[in-house]
């Protein structure tokens, strides 16, 4: 709105015919901003007091046509960048001081998400079939992780390291697009929650949230992976190992195990992307304090030394929680969470929860550095900022 049209009762009297310039501005700001006629006044008069009263008026409209015409392509520029001129703010925005916190989901990062979840976990298959064989059966780590690789090819050949392929592919697809989607689409809903300066009060926030809703569309083929490795004759598909599930357990059986992925997937989630955000934000923060300029190199190397880190961490954090999956997901009988973990500490103790560790290193190390590596990749190539930068 320009200020002519915020005073509707000031009146502007021009006598048109000797004012044509100015008489064509004021018209072009009467259709621009729908103003009544009622606003212009036309007076005619020849007297010499009206002749010296014009002169000065001459003078105002021009002040205030000026003051249009530049509030006008004030008004346009503002616009034209997406927000309303605060020059002309209604009272009502005038008086609101907060900012706006609304965030439209991005589909870009369900987009990243979903490739680099599917690229790590199809690539770390191997390792993920070695770690699960392992926890389900601690003997045969007794001789070290390689003679127990070595001994799992030799009973089911090269092939069995890729057991599971299908639905590691799947569904770490489906979670990767909701896990880092909706992490990216509610850390500025926490961050306006909390109003808080500490960034990872926030992150940690949408972390867990992210990683909560991904667990349910992880759950049912994280349990037909598991069931795929740990079977005896995997001769079982994609689509006929899930049409197994159901006729098994009922419509249902995506929920099985739910609060088994919980223990896993949070920690795993809230420990890989947090650390992975303030890490990469730290390592920014220490090149500009060098004033060194983010080149592309430096952009790689400050996403795998981050990445790395953050694996190492998400390890650690979430293995307990993977042990007890796999448990949950190889047993026959219907355990509860409780009733596993306290069998698996029974018959191991401490070490139990953490059996098959070492290979669960290399799982998730090659998992989350390539994972976050690709996901910063994929994100600038679709135009999204790196992470941290």
């Amino acid at each position: 709105m320009s200020r002519l049209s915020q005073f509707p009762e000031a009146k502007v009297y021009i006598e048109s015919k000797k004012d044509p310039a100015l008489q064509h501005h004021i018209d072009n700001e009467k259709r621009f901003h729908n103003i009544k006629d009622d606003v212009f006044v036309v007076e005619k008069n020849e007297s010499p007091a009206f002749k010296r009263r014009q002169f000065l008026e001459t003078a105002g409209k021009l002040a205030v046509t000026s003051q249009i015409l530049f509030g006008s392509s004030c008004a346009n520029a503002e616009y034209s960048n997406g927000k309303e001129a605060q020059h002309f703010a209604t009272p009502q925005n005038r008086n609101s001081d907060k900012p706006d916190t609304r965030k439209v989901i991005d589909i870009r990062y369900f987009i990243a998400g979903a490739g680099c979840a599917s690229f790590s976990h199809g690539l770390a298959t191997p390792f993920d079939v070695i770690k699960t064989k392992i926890q389900v059966d601690p003997d045969i780590n007794k001789s070290g992780l390689l003679n127990a690789a070595s001994a799992i090819v030799e009973e089911g050949g090269v092939s069995v390291l890729l057991s599971g392929l299908g639905p590691t592919v799947l569904g770490y697809g489906l979670e990767g697009a909701m896990k880092f989607g909706a992490y990216e689409t509610l850390k500025p809903q926490f961050a306006a929650l909390f109003n808080t300066a500490d960034q990872s009060i926030p992150y940690l926030a949408a972390s867990v949230s992210a990683g909560a809703i991904a667990s349910l569309f992880l759950c049912p083929l994280e349990r037909l992976r598991i069931k795929m490795v740990t079977d005896k004759q995997p001769n079982t598909s994609l689509f006929s190992g899930l049409n197994d599930l159901l006729e098994q357990d009922g419509i249902l059986f995506p929920f099985n195990g739910f609060t088994a992925m919980l223990l896993k997937q949070v920690p795993y989630t809230a420990t890989k992307q947090v650390s992975f955000e303030m890490i990469a934000t730290s390592l920014y923060g220490v090149m500009s304090a060098f004033t060194l300029a983010p080149s592309t190199e430096l952009k790689l190397l400050v996403s795998l030394t981050s990445a790395f880190l953050a694996s190492m961490l998400a390890c650690v954090a979430s293995h307990p929680g993977d042990v007890i999956v796999t448990r949950a997901y190889s047993s026959v009988q219907d355990e509860s969470v409780t009733d596993i973990a306290s069998s698996i500490y029974q018959e191991e103790g401490v070490k139990g929860i953490f059996s098959g560790i070492s290979a669960r290193f290399w799982h998730v190390g090659a998992i989350v550095t390539s994972q976050l590596v690709f996901y910063d990749f994929l994100k600038q190539l679709l135009g999204l900022p790196a992470t941290g930068a």
